[in-house]
């Protein structure tokens, strides 16, 4: 299992009312969160003097309705809408470049360096979207086996990994054809109804964040719990709703609000 470091947004700054994702600019030290309560939806953190540097995404224009997820492309800031079915492209600077509409209502992202694909799960309509540089430009991947698709990964080997509300995960050749699922042993229910994100370590283990249950969970690629080992060790990471959590190199960040 990857170390886990924890980073406490409150700690950051004492201006986010109501977090819900954030992932690492290119300028490691800097770290851009998505804020559902304000005058903007995006702010750019740095991380060592704790201070807001700057924020982007205006609600008040409808640039932003409801923002979910956040992740980077190279140095491009890509966000999803839920209720205007969009991803939208921003710099790292903050600077609007476009819009991708989509046909369905975007939730989590995930992108896939090795082939430049960003996967986006849509949860209303149980499929993960697959955006390409080369045709088929957008394809839909599970639609007769997800429901309600929570978060999605992808692997080194381009084989797609998503958790969806059955609390099971459905795994995926890059062209959509199913290989198989995993089940998991002794899953809290609160993970389906809180779940934020989860990742894959270089050891092909699952690292959850469901927030409700105010800890990280581990599993095993054939769906065995190793952490947390008790309700002792639980308490022990003293966690107070676990945001999101992503891998930079071979570090574990687990952002805490």
């Amino acid at each position: 299992m990857s170390e886990v470091i924890i980073s406490k947004l409150s700690d950051l700054t004492d201006t986010l009312i109501t977090p819900s994702a954030a992932c690492p600019l290119e300028d490691i030290n800097r770290i851009v969160v998505i804020e559902r309560h304000g005058k903007f939806a995006c702010k750019v953190f740095d991380i060592n003097t704790k201070e807001c540097i700057y924020s982007f995404g205006s609600y008040q224009t409808g640039e932003f309705r409801y923002p979910v997820s956040v992740c980077l492309i190279g140095s491009v800031v890509c966000v999803s809408d839920h209720w205007r079915m969009k991803i939208i492209l921003f710099t790292d600077e903050g600077d609007f470049i476009t819009d991708i509409h989509l046909l369905a209502t975007p939730w989590t992202l995930c992108y896939s360096m090795r082939r430049s694909n960003l996967y986006v799960t849509s949860l209303f309509k149980n499929r993960v979207v697959r955006l390409s540089p080369e045709l088929p430009y957008q394809l839909y991947i599970g639609k007769k086996t997800l429901f309600q698709p929570l978060c999605v990964c992808v692997n080194e080997q381009e084989m797609i990994f998503v958790l969806d509300k059955t609390t099971r995960i459905t795994y995926f050749q890059e062209d959509g054809e199913v290989l198989g699922n995993i089940s998991f042993e002794k899953l809290d229910p609160w993970c389906s109804e809180s779940l934020a994100t989860f990742v894959m370590d270089e050891k092909g283990n699952f690292i959850l964040c469901p927030s409700k249950i105010n800890s990280i969970v581990v599993f095993t690629g054939k769906g065995k719990q190793i952490f947390p080992k008790s309700n002792k060790q639980r308490k022990e990471l003293n966690l107070d709703n676990p945001l999101h959590v992503y891998l930079d190199i071979r570090w574990a960040i687990l952002l805490v609000w």
